[in-house]
């Protein structure tokens, strides 16, 4: 009996076999079918391993939602090397971060972010390639026949390091290894609704690595076909899914409320579309509800993180059926996966009871293998092989989640993950002001808002738009305050720290 591939080039291969004409990927100026695919990545995949690539070595992606980028990731696979995950919304700084901790042999990138690309320092780079370019087409065309590459590649070895920021206001490189993100493509599908040959209008972004491999990688596994919208609106969203019968869809939750209007106003989409996933931010329970009744059912809630790779939880249709209004259902991040154990733990690691609020821990399948150059990091996500998520929140008595929130200092704003010292960081560096505290208040479209409590050198006429403008420059722009106030002093504790419980409340005063 042929044993299980666990390397995703051999599983992508594997696919590209047996859907040879459909079309893979599609971005709206370019479609390439899955034997192309497979051509320009074996094409790609020859230069690479001319240019140095090989086991050990570390190929950078910086791409926009366009079709090149998942050539990108499988000519670095088949020549044997790990994918660095360059997220393109970053500002140039962050970018340059990453760049420095993983010291990537080469980078691959599309011509819309060559601003990024000839601001960076590479100082161990030895190539970088512009995939739109014309120097890389002509090199693709002199490749008439790939010679075989025998990579060498195991389950073990890692496919992705996907930058996720911390606490520390630093990102982190969360390592995924071929094992855990060919498990994750194999129970993507069942868990997530997935159908064979599914259409998917994929409204996320190739920028955030976990909605990447979850979505794209598990469509790519089924033979479906992957429709990068980009920058979209509902118009031109329902124009895609009517125009190309899309059966699998991803809402955010800012679209919630709007995508659950639309559908119930043009319910022919449901001629077509199979189910439609939520995941990343906690919804509104009404939003939930609004979606689910429009759908009829067909609706996926998920829980997970880059460090889990795989959702550990989530909703299935099912659930959905019969319940009344306000039911705990539609608040609820669903049952465990099949391969995966949760359980609430207490501050001192005790278990907690049914109910018991306290910090989420899952035990996995798919988890990943640990954060790139940061042992201390590791050593405290990944205890007794589980993972510490950081999530607060609760197990009810049939087993469903409920997340409270994340954990204290993070802002979760339209489905985006912000730590307050990473923009305070920043502010800090403002040469007008002298102390900043930052914070997620309530929003009513985003659910939570990047907010900055600031207090300027005497004299100062710094304004909030100022602050504002000065945090685009070294940010990504979801990540800048969307509101700011000045004050005379920050509140502090016992301990001399910023008091945020008491800003908070005082921002929250009428006037503040």
């Amino acid at each position: 009996m042929p044993a299980i591939t666990h390397t995703l080039d051999r599983l992508m291969l594997d696919s590209i076999r047996r859907h040879r004409d459909a079309v893979a990927l599609d971005d709206g100026s370019r479609s390439l079918t899955y034997s192309e695919l497979g051509e320009v990545s074996m094409r790609l995949a020859q230069i690479l391993r001319e240019d140095g690539a090989g086991r050990g070595n570390r190929v950078a992606v910086l791409s926009e939602d366009r079709v090149e980028v998942m050539p990108a990731y499988l000519a670095s696979w088949i020549a044997g090397a790990t994918v660095v995950h360059l997220n393109a919304r970053l500002a140039t700084a962050e970018i340059q971060y990453i760049v420095d901790d993983a010291r990537p042999d080469i980078l691959l990138y599309t011509s819309g972010l060559r601003h990024h690309v000839e601001s960076l320092s590479l100082s161990v780079t030895r190539q970088v390639l512009e995939l739109d370019g014309d120097e890389l087409a002509r090199r693709l065309a002199e490749v008439t026949t790939p010679e075989p590459i025998t990579n060498g590649l195991e389950g073990g070895d890692i496919a992705v390091i996907g930058y996720t920021s911390g606490t520390t206001g630093r990102p982190k490189g969360a390592m995924a290894s071929h094992q855990a993100l060919t498990m994750n493509c194999r129970i993507a599908p069942f868990n997530l609704g997935i159908p064979a040959r599914s259409r998917m209008a994929f409204t996320g972004s190739v920028s955030f690595v976990a909605s990447f491999w979850s979505m794209v990688f598990a469509h790519l596994y089924v033979g479906g076909t992957v429709r990068f919208l980009g920058h979209y609106d509902l118009d031109s969203w329902f124009d895609v899914m009517r125009r190309e019968r899309s059966t699998w869809t991803y809402c955010s939750s800012p679209m919630l409320a709007g995508f659950a209007e639309r559908l119930a106003a043009e319910p022919d989409i449901l001629d077509h579309l199979v189910c439609v996933m939520h995941t990343g931010s906690i919804g509104h329970p009404r939003d939930i509800e609004a979606v689910v009744r429009a759908l009829k059912g067909r609706f996926v809630e998920a829980y997970g993180s880059t460090e889990v790779v795989a959702p550990v939880a989530c909703t299935a249709p099912w659930m959905y059926r019969d319940v009344g209004p306000g039911d705990p259902i539609f608040a609820s991040g669903g049952l465990a996966m099949p391969s995966a154990e949760l359980w609430i733990a207490r501050e001192d690691g005790t278990r907690a009871e049914i109910g018991e609020e306290g910090f989420i821990h899952a035990r996995s399948d798919v988890g990943f293998s640990g954060y790139l150059n940061d042992p201390d990091k590791t050593a405290a996500t990944i205890i007794d092989g589980a993972i510490r998520t950081g999530d607060v929140g609760r197990l009810d008595e049939y087993g469903r989640l409920f997340v409270s929130g994340r954990q204290a200092e993070l802002i979760v704003s339209g489905g985006m993950n912000v730590y307050p010292a990473e923009v305070e960081r920043v502010i800090a560096e403002h040469p007008d002001v002298v102390q900043v505290a930052v914070l997620g208040l309530p929003h009513e479209r985003w659910g939570t808002s990047v907010s900055a409590a600031v207090v300027l050198r005497p004299g100062a006429r710094t304004t909030a738009d100022d602050i504002v403008e000065w945090s685009r420059r070294f940010l990504a722009s979801y990540k800048k305050p969307t509101s700011v106030w000045f004050l005379d002093e920050l509140p502090q504790n016992p301990s001399r720290k910023i008091d945020k419980l008491r800003l908070r409340d005082q921002l929250a005063e009428p006037g503040a």
